[in-house]
């Protein structure tokens, strides 16, 4: 993912409101949504080419998203996938805390990335930076990440919570539309605001909105998880790739146990 926006236990119905942005080169093989057929318990969408995902979730309401951290510097040959950390997460009978305490001795072996995992039942969030080995424990709120810290105020981070803030409404039930619609944003900030990452003020502008597209890079996917306070979940999942049909997945699920 290259942009993850999220409420987290603000809402009394729903604990956690997520909308997320997967940007990457069109041509990179991947499936959408589905439960995994070698992995039944594991919903969410999957890269062909490494393996993994950007965002997935368990039937025991375990989820897990990745995004890259923005870097110019070329990605080590020996660098591991750090889709497969969902995988790993997802897959693993360790609790939350201590797979990120064992995932923190190994940080180094992958390139830059932000973890956002998650356990419902649990009423648990975590943000880990391997970078910066910064882990936190998230309490209530409104939150963006993008491909730097956690909340870092780039243009489509700030912007992509106030749509969101505005998109929930406290009495009533998310609308999977509107949150939908909210990640088509392609408002161009001025060029001020962008941040400075070492990859050229050309690039900073084409990956500034909230959903990019271009030739050959973009916007693939636009994720909509939504859990309730009965221990029910949904996840839904927007086709977005240029000349592809605009399909939507959708699962379904209560939390089993």
């Amino acid at each position: 993912m290259c942009l993850i926006i999220f409420s987290w236990q603000q809402h009394a119905d729903h604990p956690l409101i997520l909308v997320a942005n997967r940007d990457e080169r069109y041509a990179r093989p991947t499936q959408q949504l589905q439960r995994w057929q070698e992995i039944p318990e594991i919903i969410g969408g999957r890269d062909l080419q490494a393996g993994g995902s950007w965002l997935a979730v368990n039937r025991q309401g375990r989820f897990a998203a990745v995004t890259n951290v923005r870097d110019p510097r070329p990605v080590s040959q020996d660098a591991r996938s750090r889709g497969k950390l969902i995988t790993d997460c997802l897959t693993s009978d360790l609790s939350l805390a201590d797979w990120l305490g064992r995932l923190r001795h190994t940080r180094q072996e992958y390139a830059g990335f932000n973890l956002l995992v998650g356990d419902i039942r649990a009423a648990q969030l975590f943000c880990y930076n391997n970078q910066s080995d910064r882990l936190q424990e998230l309490p209530s709120g409104l939150y963006g990440l993008s491909n730097s810290e956690l909340d870092d105020p780039w243009p489509k981070v700030s912007r992509g919570k106030q749509l969101l803030n505005e998109a929930i409404h406290p009495d009533g039930p998310p609308d999977v539309d509107a949150l939908l619609e909210l990640l088509t944003d392609n408002q161009q900030p001025d060029e001020a605001e962008l941040p400075d990452t070492g990859i050229g003020i050309e690039l900073e502008r084409m990956l500034a909105p909230i959903t990019i597209q271009t030739d050959d890079y973009g916007t693939c996917s636009s994720t909509v998880l939504l859990t309730d306070h009965l221990g029910q979940v949904q996840i839904h999942e927007q086709n977005r790739r240029p000349g592809a049909e605009t399909t939507l997945m959708t699962e379904f699920w209560k939390i089993d146990g």
